[in-house]
């Protein structure tokens, strides 16, 4: 068939669908390639960070190579093989590869979700914080789910969907909020010359829900108007953003873990300014970005708690915790130290 013109019945239907799939596996190939820069230089400073962790990075970018696989099949034979008959390509039955993306994007989003949720029970140190987060998350899994698995057409198929956009949506603006407030909390029990640190870690907490939940937002109006009035161009930002929230949302996740470093060598410089102590110098290197114990990026939020004596600054970014030290909350039980000693690594489980 040739190339359709502006004055063909389908011309606007092929520009839609076809533009907003072509856009969105274009932009997940370029992510693929920033997110492969973070996860090289997570392993390269990172290599104290506990096996659990380092193996759920692994986990995390094979699941972005995945969806890059599968974008690039979608442009294969959307592009290459039916190139010459775009109509047939959107008018064939849609393969399992297609139908994956939702489930597949849902899976993704989940997976980091549930990373930002440790970090928030670490920050918290309440198991009921998170619970309703979770149930919220749980929802929106299952909704991508189902969606994919009920006839694409359905009406019911639109309104799972649309739940879907929903709940991802709000686990993230609630995970964001909680973890923000639970700082802030925080930053009344820290030295005054800390504080420069919490705001630091309260501003990279909105840094890195900002782009995601952005993304989610969007596509949940995007949702809503296309279950209503149907329009093309609300189904082609739906397609775009499919591609793209995924390798969004695994992003954000590398670039929260990756500025522990900044943070750590920021607060050496801070800290011996304020003190007037001369600081060792900083090992910059492998082990730049952690300390001996695993459990580092709050850690150095440990290190700045309230307490009667600090040595040197060496000293506050080598440790999670001082003989002399107070937690950042009062507790009736000796397991306020597990509180005390994660308030910096909510970014390592």
């Amino acid at each position: 068939m040739p190339a359709i013109t502006p004055l063909d019945p389908e011309y606007d239907i092929v520009m839609y669908l076809s533009g907003g799939t072509f856009i969105g596996c274009l932009v997940v190939l370029f992510l693929i390639g920033v997110l492969t820069t973070q996860v090289n230089s997570y392993y390269v400073y990172y290599k104290d960070d506990k096996l659990s962790l380092r193996v759920a990075i692994g986990i995390l970018y094979l699941l972005a190579v995945i969806k890059a696989m599968q974008s690039f099949e979608i442009l294969w034979v959307h592009y290459i093989l039916w190139g010459q008959d775009p109509v047939g390509a959107i008018s064939r039955p849609t393969p399992w590869y297609e139908m994956a993306s939702v489930p597949l994007g849902a899976i993704i989003g989940f997976y980091v979700q549930s990373y930002y949720l440790y970090r928030l029970w670490a920050l918290s140190k309440k198991w009921w914080v998170p619970v309703p987060v979770a149930l919220v998350m749980l929802l929106g899994v299952l909704m991508g789910i189902i969606s994919a698995i009920l006839n694409k057409t359905s009406r019911i198929s639109n309104t799972v969907f649309a739940i879907h956009t929903d709940c991802t949506f709000i686990a993230d603006v609630l995970i964001t909020l909680l973890s923000v407030f639970f700082l802030v909390r925080a930053k009344r029990h820290v030295l005054s010359r800390s504080t420069d640190l919490v705001n630091s870690l309260i501003k990279l907490s909105f840094q890195a829900a900002l782009p995601a939940s952005a993304c989610a937002f969007t596509l949940l109006v995007a949702a809503r108007v296309s279950k209503a009035l149907t329009t093309d161009a609300a189904t082609a930002i739906i397609l775009v953003l499919l591609h793209v929230l995924p390798l969004v949302y695994c992003n954000s996740m590398m670039y929260l873990l990756n500025t522990r470093r900044s943070l750590q060598l920021g607060s050496s410089t801070h800290m011996s300014s304020s003190t007037g102590h001369q600081s060792r110098p900083t090992r910059v290197g492998r082990r730049t970005g952690t300390s001996g114990n695993p459990d580092v990026e709050l850690g150095v939020l440990s290190g700045i708690q309230v307490h009667t004596q600090v040595d040197t600054v060496a000293d506050v970014l080598s440790r999670d915790q001082f003989d002399n030290k107070a937690p950042l909350e009062p507790s009736d039980d000796e397991t306020s130290k597990g509180h005390s000693k994660n308030i910096m690594s909510f970014a390592s489980p």
